[in-house]
C-alpha cells in the first residue's frame, strides 16, 4: 500500500462518493423508502459502519441518510489514526476490532483501502507516566493485546531521529497505524450496499415523530416509518436529538457532545524520508500534548492544546449551521509550544516547513468516552456520536452499536459509553463546561478516583452545604455531590498523579477504624429510587429478577439479568405490601433501570412505576452504637428482636417520619435511613446533637467502598457489568430456577448444567516488596495463575479492618480454588495473592445481625 494521500480534501471525498456510492444499476431514485427496519442518521465512518454490520448480521432491509455527501462531517478531517491504547478494556476491545476489520475490508469488499501499519511508540518523561504505561499494557496482555515497554535504547531503536534525553522509557503498540478515513467509509459503504442496504446522500432529516410505535423519518424526499433509528451525525447528533427528545420519557435530553477546535499541520517532503524505504512509526507524546506521523514523504503533527477553542454559538447552536466539508482557518500561534517540543524530539521535523494547516470540530462528550447504544426513554432509538477517535473506534463500534440492536444486547460490558450514563443534568451548559478540560485533559495520567472538578456542584443534597463546611472532599456520583472523606486539618487533599496509595490512606483507615468502635454516618444522597405498585406488581417483578422477592416488611437484593443470562442490573428491594415496592440503586444507573423497567410494563396501566430519587435522600448510620444514638432520638422499638437484620420500618425522628432499613453496606450495625428531603437537614442535626457524646463521624465513599470489599459485596459497581453471569458471580442464592418463568431463565439455565468456566474470588495480596509500588490493585489488573493470565481484578483496596490489601477478582474456574497462590500484576509488577474467604470482615454476618 501506499500513502499518497496526504490530508483531508473536499474535491477528493466527492470524487471517492461518485465511484463508490452513486446508485447501483437499476436503482434509478433516490427517494427514500417508505418503511426500513433501521434508519442510520449520519454518512461518517460510524454511521456507515453500523450499517455494514447490520447487513452482516443479515438486516438488509435498512437505510442510511446523509444530510450531504459522505464524509462530510468529522470524517474527512480526521488523521486516521487507529491505535488500540487505552485505559478501559471496552475501548481496547473496540479498538482492536477496528484494526481486524481494515487489515481485511478493502479485499472483502473490493474497493482501495489504505491501512498503514507502522507500529507507534508513547513517551514518558516521568516516572508516573511509565507507571500507567505499565498498567496499561497489562490490561492489554489481559486482553491478549500487546503492549510493549520500552527503555531509552530500544526507543533510539524504534526512532532513530529522535532525541532520547530527558526520557524515562515509553511503549510500543506494534498494531498501531492509520488509515485514509475517506476510502474507508467509502469501503464501509460499498460494503453495505453491496449486501442490500440504501444510502441517500444529499437527504438531510428535518422531524422526527413517533406513531403507532414506531419511528417516523421526515425528509425533503420523502417519510421512513423504522423501528430503529441510529443517531450517528457527529456534530449535529444534538440536533437530531433535539428532534427525538419530545417523543420520548426525558423531554428536554439531548446527545450531551460539544465541539472543540483541534488542529493538525503537514509539512513539505523531508528528503530523509524519499530516501528511506521504511515509515515512521507514530509518535506520541503525552508530556507534551502532540502526535506526529509519517505522512508522504512529509510529517503530519498533531496537538492538543492547553486552552482548548469552542465551537458553538452563545445561543447553543452547537455547530448546528455550519456547513458540509466545513474546516476553520488555522491558527499556528496556538500550536507554536507543541511545534517546538516536537521539533526538539525530532530535529528532522525542524527542517521541514508548514504546507498546511487542518483545523476542524473536535467532538468531546463529558468524560470524553463515545456514546453508543440505547437513547434513554427513546424506545428503539440508539445513539453512536461523540467521537473523539471516530476512525480508531469506527469498525468495532460499528459492530457493537448492530449487536446490540440485533441481539437486545451487547456481546461485551458496554457501560463505559451507554448513553444512559449522563442523567439529566448533563445540560449543554454541564457539557460544555466539562468538554473543554475533557480536551484539555486529553492525555492527563489517568490515576485511580480520579474525578472531574470542573461543572461541578450539579446535584446537592441539602446537607452539602454543611458538609462542605466540615471541609468535605467530595466525588461526583450520577451528578450527585457525595463526601468522599474528610480531612483533618494540615491534612493534604490534592491527589497524586501516580497508583501509590493518595495522601487521604491514613485518614480513610481512620473512618473505617472509627466505624468498628463507634458510630459514623454518611449522605448517600441520589441513589436511584424507583416506586412500583399496583395490582399484580409482585408478579410483574418475578418474571424480571433472578431470584425471589423479600416478604413484606422486609429488603434484599434483587438482579436482573439479560436473556443472554448475563448481569443487567442490580437493586435493593424493599417491600411494604403485597404490591408496593421500592427499588434502590446506583445513581448513574437511573436511566437505565428505568429504561429496562418501562419496556417491560404492561399495557394495560395497572402497575405504576415511579422516579422518586429526588423526593427522598438516604443516610446511613453504621457502627456498634448506632443503635444507642438512634434509640435516643426515636421511640421506636429498635431492638434486635423487635427490628431484625433487613426489616424496615416507618419511624419518626422528631417532625419527619422516614423508612429505615435494617440494613448496613458498611458491614457494621446499621440502619439506612430514608427521609423526604425536606427532612434530611433535622435529621441530620438530631442525629448529631443526640450522637457527640457516642463520638458520632461523618464518613466518606472511599471508606465505604473499602468496607464494602472487605464484606466481599459483589452487587456493585464493576461487579455487577454485564461481562458475567450471575453464577459467575457468586450470586448462585439469587437465583432461583424452580420458581417459574423470568428473562433469562433458559440461559441461565443452560449456564448452570454447564457449569461456570470462571468465577468471583477474594485475593488476598502480600505486601509490596522493596521493588514493588506501595499500590493496590486497580480496576482490570490482570490476574495470573504462574504465568498465564487467568482474570481480572473488578476491585482492589486496603483493607483497613482487616490490615491487609484485598482485591475482589473473576478467575478462570480452576484458579478459584481456596488457598490458590495467583499473582496480581499491579503496575507493572506481579504481586503474589491467595484466594481466600470471600468476606475478610465478619464472613458470617454476626455484627450486621446483631
Amino acid at each position: 500500500m501506499t500513502d499518497t494521500i496526504r490530508g483531508p480534501s473536499e474535491e477528493r471525498a466527492k470524487r471517492a462518493a461518485s465511484t463508490l456510492s452513486s446508485p447501483r444499476p437499476g436503482e434509478t431514485s433516490d427517494a427514500p423508502p417508505i418503511d426500513a427496519r433501521v434508519v442510520v442518521i449520519g454518512g461518517g465512518a460510524v454511521g456507515c459502519s453500523v450499517l455494514y454490520h447490520l447487513a452482516l448480521r443479515g438486516w438488509r432491509d435498512c437505510v442510511l441518510l446523509e444530510r450531504d455527501e459522505l464524509t462530510s462531517g468529522a470524517t474527512w478531517l480526521s488523521a486516521g489514526h487507529c491505535q488500540q491504547y487505552s485505559a478501559a478494556p471496552t475501548m481496547m476491545r473496540m479498538q482492536a476490532r477496528s484494526n481486524a476489520l481494515y487489515a481485511k475490508l478493502g479485499a472483502e469488499v473490493n474497493a482501495p483501502l489504505d491501512y498503514i501499519v507502522t507500529g507507534g511508540v508513547r513517551l514518558a518523561q516521568t516516572q508516573e507516566r511509565l507507571q500507567e504505561f505499565a498498567q496499561i499494557s497489562s490490561v492489554a496482555r489481559g486482553l491478549g493485546l500487546e503492549l510493549g515497554m520500552v527503555g531509552q535504547a530500544e526507543l533510539k531503536d524504534l526512532l532513530p531521529r529522535m532525541v532520547v534525553y530527558g526520557l524515562e522509557g515509553g511503549l510500543w503498540e506494534p498494531e498501531d497505524g492509520h488509515i485514509d478515513p475517506i476510502q474507508l467509509t467509502h469501503a464501509l459503504a460499498k460494503g453495505a450496499r453491496d449486501l442490500g442496504q440504501r444510502i441517500l446522500r444529499f437527504t438531510p432529516v428535518s422531524a422526527i415523530r413517533r406513531e403507532l410505535g414506531r419511528w417516523v423519518v421526515v425528509t425533503a424526499k420523502g417519510e421512513v416509518r423504522c423501528e430503529f433509528i441510529v443517531n450517528a451525525a457527529g456534530g449535529h447528533a444534538s440536533n437530531i436529538g433535539a428532534m427525538i427528545s419530545p417523543h420520548g420519557a426525558y423531554r428536554e435530553r439531548v446527545p450531551p457532545i460539544a465541539q472543540v477546535s483541534h488542529q493538525y499541520i503537514l509539512t513539505d517532503a523531508a528528503s530523509e524520508l524519499g530516501e528511506s524505504s521504511e515509515r515512521l512509526p507514530i509518535l506520541r507524546d503525552p508530556d507534551a500534548g502532540y502526535y506526529l506521523r509519517q505522512s508522504g514523504d512529509g510529517l503530519l503533527l498533531g496537538c492538543y492544546e492547553p486552552e482548548p477553542v469552542p465551537l458553538w454559538s452563545p445561543q447553543g447552536a452547537n455547530g448546528a449551521s455550519e456547513p458540509a466539508f466545513h474546516q476553520l482557518e488555522g491558527d499556528l500561534v496556538r500550536l507554536e509550544p507543541s511545534i517546538d517540543a516536537a521539533c526538539r524530539r525530532i530535529p528532522l521535523l525542524s527542517r521541514t516547513h508548514v504546507e498546511r494547516v487542518v483545523n476542524g470540530a473536535f467532538t468531546v462528550t463529558p468524560d470524553g468516552q463515545p456514546l453508543i447504544g440505547p437513547s434513554p426513554g427513546a424506545p428503539g432509538v440508539f445513539e453512536l456520536c461523540g467521537f473523539t477517535h471516530g476512525v480508531a473506534l469506527a469498525g468495532g463500534a460499528g459492530k457493537l452499536c448492530a449487536d446490540w440492536i440485533v441481539d437486545g444486547e451487547p456481546e461485551h460490558d458496554a457501560s463505559i459509553v451507554d448513553p444512559r450514563r449522563f442523567l439529566e443534568h448533563a445540560t449543554r451548559s454541564y457539557t460544555r463546561t466539562r468538554a473543554l478540560a475533557v480536551y484539555r485533559d486529553h492525555d492527563a495520567l489517568r490515576q485511580p478516583g480520579r474525578f472531574w472538578t470542573e461543572a461541578r456542584p450539579a446535584k446537592t443534597s441539602p446537607l452539602y452545604p454543611r458538609l462542605q463546611a466540615k471541609g468535605a472532599v467530595f466525588g461526583e456520583f450520577g451528578g450527585w455531590e457525595r463526601p468522599l472523606w474528610f480531612p483533618l486539618a494540615g491534612d493534604d487533599t490534592k491527589s497524586v498523579a501516580d497508583f501509590e496509595r493518595q495522601p487521604w490512606h491514613a485518614q480513610v483507615g481512620s473512618e473505617c477504624a472509627h466505624l468498628m468502635e463507634k458510630v459514623g454516618v454518611i449522605d448517600l444522597c441520589g441513589m436511584a429510587r424507583l416506586e412500583v405498585a399496583g395490582r399484580g406488581a409482585a408478579a410483574w417483578l418475578r418474571r424480571l429478577t433472578t431470584g425471589a422477592l423479600p416478604t413484606v416488611g422486609f429488603s434484599d437484593m434483587i438482579y436482573f439479568a439479560s436473556p443472554k443470562g448475563k448481569l443487567m442490573s442490580a437493586m435493593a428491594a424493599a417491600r411494604f405490601d403485597d404490591d408496593h415496592f421500592w427499588l434502590l440503586g446506583e445513581a448513574s444507573n437511573l436511566h437505565r433501570d428505568l429504561d429496562w423497567l418501562r419496556a417491560h410494563l404492561p399495557e394495560d396501566g395497572g402497575i405504576r412505576l415511579e422516579d422518586r430519587t429526588g423526593a427522598w435522600s438516604m443516610m446511613l448510620l453504621a457502627g456498634p452504637k448506632s443503635r444507642e444514638l438512634l434509640s435516643k432520638i426515636t421511640d421506636a422499638d429498635i431492638s434486635a428482636a423487635a427490628f431484625p437484620w433487613r426489616s424496615h420500618q416507618t419511624i419518626e425522628i422528631g417532625a419527619a417520619r422516614l423508612v429505615a432499613i435494617r440494613s448496613c453496606s458498611a458491614g457494621e450495625l446499621g440502619w439506612e435511613l430514608h427521609a423526604p428531603v425536606e427532612h434530611v437537614t433535622a435529621v441530620y442535626d438530631q442525629l448529631w446533637q443526640a450522637g457527640a457524646e457516642l463520638g458520632l463521624r461523618d464518613f466518606g465513599m472511599l471508606a465505604l467502598d473499602v468496607m464494602g470489599v472487605e464484606k466481599g459485596q459483589r452487587g456493585r459497581g464493576v461487579e455487577t457489568i454485564s461481562d458475567y453471569t450471575p453464577f459467575e458471580m457468586g450470586l448462585e442464592k439469587y437465583v432461583r430456577l424452580s420458581k417459574g418463568d423470568f428473562i433469562g431463565r433458559a440461559a441461565l439455565s443452560k449456564l448452570h448444567e454447564e457449569g461456570a468456566l470462571r468465577r468471583a474470588v477474594t485475593l488476598y495480596l502480600d505486601p509490596p516488596g522493596e521493588e514493588d509500588l506501595d499500590a493496590e490493585a486497580p480496576a482490570f489488573a490482570t490476574v495470573y495463575d504462574e504465568d498465564a493470565p487467568v482474570g481480572m481484578v473488578t476491585s482492589g483496596v486496603y483493607g483497613h479492618r482487616v490490615g491487609c490489601s484485598l482485591a475482589l477478582a473473576v478467575v478462570a474456574d480452576d484458579s478459584a480454588v481456596d488457598g490458590r497462590e495467583l499473582q496480581v500484576e499491579i503496575v507493572g509488577s506481579r504481586r503474589r495473592a491467595v484466594v481466600g474467604p470471600a468476606a475478610a470482615y465478619d464472613p458470617e454476618d454476626e455484627l450486621l445481625k446483631s
